[in-house]
This record gives C-alpha cells, sequence and structure tokens, in this order.
C-alpha cells in the first residue's frame, strides 16, 4: 500500500523538481511528440512573470528538471519563422465492414469535393474510423497533416494514410503511422503529426486500433518569409500636477518597437516619449516630438517606431497641458525560444527567477546541421503554452541575503582573537621561564 502512494505520487514529485527557484512553469504542448527541436512564441503571460532585462530568466527543464539546450530568436530571425497552416475539409467515411471501397463523388469545376457516397465492392476485414481529406485547395506541397481531436479523448494508436487523385486508384503513404494522446495529473503526451513524404489531391485516413472524434485536419506548409504579427498592450498613467506629462509603469519584458497614443474624444497634442528602466535613472528619450492627432475612428495619426527595448517606465510629456489623461499602447512583436529535445518529455516552460539564468546554446547552429540532415524545409516543429501558468517557487523572486562579508568579517575576528591567544599565552610562557 505504502508503495502504490509513492508510486501515485511520482507525477507530481517530478514535477517539482527543478521548478525550485522559478516563479512560474507551463506544461509544453505539442502536435508531434517526436520532433528533433520545437519553437514557443512566447505570449505576454511569460513576459509579465520574466524578471530579467535580457530574458535570460526564461527557461526549458525536462520531465526530470534537468535544462535542455535552448536559445531566444528575433520575431523576424529565418530560424524562427513558423510553418504555415492551412485548414481542409474532410468528411467521415460511412462505417463499412470493408477495406476496399468504391467511392462516387460529387465534385466542382476546381475538383473540390462537395459530397461523397460509398459502396461496398469486397470484405476483407474489419477497420476503425476513416475520413476522406480533400487536399486539391493547397497550392503548395503540403510537409505534414495536423489533426485535431476531441480533447477528451486519450488513445496510442496508428493512421494508414492512403492517396489518390481520382478516388478510384489508391496508393499508401503511409501503413502505420503512429498517433498518442494521452493526459494525466495535467500533463500531456501529444502526437497528432503525420509528416507526408508524396502529394495527393485527397487522402484517405483509417485510424487503427482505437476510436476518437476527429475534430479538424490542418496542412502544415512550408515556412514563408512574412512579417510577424505585432502584439498590442494598452496602459493608463499617471498624471503630474501640470497636467503636462504622464508617467506609466509596464509589468513585463516585452520589446516594444512602436508606441501609439489614444487620445480622449478630438483631440490635437504635441508629444514626446521617454523611457526608463529604473526609477532611479534618468529619462531616455524614445520618440517625438510628433503632432498626435485624433479626429475620428480612421483619422488619426501613426504609431511612432524606435528600436526594440525592455523598459518598465514609459513617460508622455506634452506641450500643453492635457485635461485628460492619454492612454499609451506599446506594441512588440514575440520572440520565439527553439530548444532542443534532448532528455525525456514532457517538456516545461520556466520564468521569473531572481537567480537563475539561461545559458544560451548554439541552437542556431545545431538548427543548421539538422537542415544539412533533413533538408532545407525543415524547421522545428511547433509548440506552445498557455494560460497564467502554475506558480513553481512562490520565493523565487527574493533574493538571498548575502552572507559573505559577515562571514569573512566573523572568519578575520576569530583569527584575530586566535593570534591574540597565542600572543598571550607566549608572554605567559615567557615570564614563567624567567622566575624559575
Amino acid at each position: 500500500m505504502k508503495r502504490n502512494k509513492i508510486l501515485w505520487l511520482l507525477p507530481w514529485l517530478l514535477l517539482l523538481t527543478g521548478a525550485a527557484g522559478w516563479l512560474r512553469q507551463w506544461p509544453i504542448t505539442s502536435h508531434d511528440g517526436e520532433a528533433k527541436a520545437y519553437r514557443i512564441e512566447l505570449g505576454e503571460a511569460v513576459y509579465r512573470h520574466a524578471q530579467d532585462i535580457g530574458l535570460g530568466d526564461v527557461e526549458v527543464v525536462d520531465a526530470e528538471g534537468r535544462a535542455v539546450p535552448a536559445m531566444l530568436f528575433a520575431a523576424d530571425a529565418p530560424t524562427a519563422q513558423a510553418p504555415g497552416q492551412q485548414p481542409l475539409r474532410w468528411f467521415a467515411l460511412p462505417k463499412a465492414p470493408a477495406a476496399t471501397l468504391d467511392m462516387i463523388s460529387e465534385r466542382d469545376e476546381n475538383g473540390q469535393v462537395l459530397s461523397i457516397k460509398t459502396r461496398e465492392i469486397k470484405t476483407i476485414g474489419a477497420d476503425g474510423d476513416s475520413w476522406l481529406v480533400d487536399m486539391s485547395p493547397l497550392s503548395l506541397k503540403p510537409d505534414a497533416l495536423l489533426l485535431q481531436f476531441a480533447p477528451e479523448a486519450q488513445f496510442s494508436a496508428s493512421m494508414r494514410v492512403e492517396g489518390s487523385d481520382d478516388l478510384k486508384n489508391w496508393w499508401t503513404l503511409h501503413e502505420r503511422a503512429a498517433l498518442l494522446q494521452l493526459r494525466q495529473n495535467g500533463e500531456q503526451m501529444l502526437q497528432t503529426r503525420i509528416a507526408l513524404e508524396g502529394q495527393a489531391r485527397y487522402l484517405r485516413l483509417t485510424l487503427q486500433g482505437a476510436k476518437a472524434p476527429l475534430q479538424a485536419v490542418l496542412a502544415e506548409l512550408p515556412a514563408a518569409p512574412v512579417e510577424p504579427e505585432r502584439a498590442w498592450q494598452s496602459y493608463q498613467g499617471k498624471a503630474s500636477q501640470d497636467r503636462l506629462s504622464f508617467e506609466f509603469e509596464v509589468q513585463g519584458r516585452q520589446p516594444f518597437d512602436r508606441a501609439d497614443v489614444i487620445l480622449p474624444g478630438k483631440a490635437v497634442a504635441r508629444l514626446r516619449l521617454e523611457s526608463r528602466d529604473d526609477p532611479q535613472q534618468p529619462w531616455q528619450h524614445r520618440a517625438g516630438p510628433w503632432v498626435q492627432y485624433q479626429l475620428g475612428a480612421d483619422a488619426r495619426s501613426a504609431a511612432q517606431q524606435f528600436a526594440p527595448l525592455r523598459q518598465r517606465y514609459w513617460r508622455l510629456t506634452a506641450d500643453s497641458p492635457l485635461p485628460d489623461a492619454p492612454q499609451l499602447q506599446l506594441g512588440w512583436r514575440p520572440e520565439v525560444l527553439i530548444f532542443i529535445a534532448t532528455g525525456q518529455p514532457p517538456y516545461r516552460l520556466l520564468a521569473g527567477s531572481a537567480t537563475q539564468r539561461r545559458q544560451d546554446a548554439p541552437v542556431a547552429d545545431l538548427l543548421a546541421q539538422m537542415r544539412g540532415n533533413y533538408g532545407a524545409q525543415w524547421r522545428p516543429a511547433m509548440a506552445e503554452v498557455s494560460g497564467e501558468g502554475e506558480i513553481a517557487d512562490s520565493n523565487a523572486l527574493t533574493v538571498p541575503r548575502d552572507n559573505k562579508p559577515l562571514l569573512l568579517w566573523v572568519i578575520l575576528i576569530a583569527a584575530v582573537l586566535l593570534i591574540g591567544g597565542f600572543a598571550v599565552s607566549l608572554l605567559k610562557a615567557q615570564r614563567t621561564d624567567e622566575h624559575a
């Protein structure tokens, strides 16, 4: 009985291992459970809990709490570009005890499937759930299929993948592609990505060894250089007595590179923008002066641009008093953390620490070598973290007291007393000898 209790607690003990000294932790999920490397786009919650100005207190660890090789990349770095995804239309095939089916479909002039009927030809054994996927709308050859099943489904199974260009002649692309979706104690293992080597207008998927409701099918397309989408956060400021300046405090380490100002109603103001990372530091100029105007929903000035920087304190200064406080909007492009899948999954993302720092590994060089091995189009698999995460160590932001100076003084005083003691002993011994 005691042994069973220990085994039951083991997943929770593993979850806490390696989290000491870190404020927050997130489980990392991905459709590809067998990838060599993963990319995580950092969300606002990760930035908010990070403390280091260089984002050094963001780390990835394996199931045993050991750090894995990881490196931070700018959003527009070629290595950080995410593969494209395109939703596909799919149809559930009627259940039949036959593995060989004649399909009668209705298609439009572009070849897209509108409806489908099946007719049994011969019985060769029972199969699991089957689906027909319409690949004809794709203009690029897909790298993989991403399957999304019902969240409550748990299974370890395989998928047979067949291809056809006319819905009559079929060939096998995968005989038994491994699929996995498991959850336990808040952790998740997921492998629902099927790599595609060949190309076909239509795919027939047959799940073997399990039953699971399919909810969506996406095509993973080769990464294309695109402008990463910019995220925005709004802040309310504190006005000075003369209402000429407004100060804003940011909770996060985002790499801000845009600033926009929302003026109440219809207004015009000449503004300057400054920032600093410490209240004791002087203000540094960031943008302006510029004329900010807002004359309607579509008649307003553009956002100000500057080099990316992580600063906690911002100030808007106007040439004349503003009766109503403006709203400051700061924009940034989320960075990407890429890590190599060493160690044992599942992996966790940790953030926020006064003492822990990530040691950047030469991930860019490793990725270049992987592209040489797997082809120029190879990219790290997409992974994600969501929500606020879990509290790992509530004392992670407390700077431990440095007792070294005190210890050195204690050692020094003890040494002085010891030497003094020796000196007194020698003097006493000398006087005893003289008397003798």
